[in-house]
Parts: C-alpha cells; structure tokens; sequence
C-alpha cells in the first residue's frame, strides 16, 4: 500500500505542477480571459450553503463514479490515475492563474478559495483511487478462500467510505468558504 501511496503523491504532484507550468505559459490575453472567468466563479452569489455543497458534492461525486468501473476491469484501471491528474492540474493551473494575475492577493484568494475545500477533496481522491487499486489487486486465485478476500474487500469499504467523507467534508468547505468577499 506504500508503493501505491507513493505512485499516487507522484501523479498529484505531476498534475499540479503541469497546471501551474501550463498556466503561466498561455498568451496574455487567454490568460486575462481565463483569469476573469476564474474570478467570476469565486464571487460570492446569491446562491444558498446547500445548492452550493450539492453542486459540488454532486460534481465530485461523479468523478467517483467514473471512477468506479476501474475496480471491476483491467481495461479501465488507468481511468483512477488520470483523473487523479486532472484534479490536481485545475487546481495548478486555478492557482498559477490566482498568482499571475492577482499577484498582491493571491495568497488570501488562494487560502480563502481554493485550499479549504481542495485540503478534503485531494486525500478524498487518493484514497477513493488507492482503494480502487487495492480492490482490483485482491488475488482472483483466493476466490476460494472467503477470510482472505473478505478482509481486502472490508479494507477497500473502509478506505471508500474514508474518501466519500472527506468529499462530503471538502463540499462543505468551498459551500462555506463560498460565501466569503475578498
């Protein structure tokens, strides 16, 4: 389970400094059109606490399910791993956009809106993925052997509902921290 831990830090990594890199070597004016559209989406709405945590619970959430199939096949088990990188590259390139453009606020807008929610949701995403390796993994010769296969597959419903709570936690952060004006 190290080795998976470690692969999957390595990929987070990977995904969130090619967003940062990405980021800071689009045209100015992508850059400025992007930046605004950003910045737009962090404004504080009119919206309320639980259509904001139901948007994104729901929008997480379903990155989830796409994820899901990979523990049943061997074909789709890449699918955990790059959505995985997808995650970490928005929230590199959400972040070099925040510090190009917002240089003198870019550490409050950062801490305010994009780091409590994403301090649930990338754990949330490791774990639901490491899981997902650690179901897939269970020996198909040890079908036979319910003890063994029983304990992977408890571990995996553990490390599942671990990361649905993280998610459901990390909803509530960006609905609360939604609300904040810079």
């Amino acid at each position: 389970m190290k080795k998976i831990g470690l692969i999957l830090i390595f990929i987070f990594l990977t995904g969130l400094f090619s967003g940062i890199f990405f980021s800071t070597n689009i045209s100015n004016e992508s850059n400025q059109t992007l930046s605004s559209f950003l910045m737009s989406g962090m404004s504080p709405t009119d919206s309320g606490f639980f259509e904001i945590f139901a948007g994104s619970f729901l929008s997480n959430a379903l990155l989830f399910l796409i994820m899901m199939p990979a523990a049943f096949t061997a074909i789709l088990r890449p699918v955990p791993f790059l959505i995985l990188w997808y995650k970490s590259f928005a929230i590199g390139f959400c972040s070099g956009l925040v510090y190009i453009n917002y240089e003198e606020n870019a550490f409050a807008i950062s801490m305010i809106k994009l780091f409590p929610q994403n301090l649930f949701f990338i754990p949330a995403f490791i774990l639901f993925t490491a899981a997902i390796i650690k179901f897939h993994s269970i020996d198909r010769r040890d079908i036979g052997l319910k003890l063994g296969r029983n304990l992977n597959i408890s571990a995996s419903a553990v490390i599942f509902a671990a990361a649905v709570i993280l998610l459901t936690i990390g909803a509530a952060a960006e609905a609360g921290f939604h609300q904040v004006a810079l």
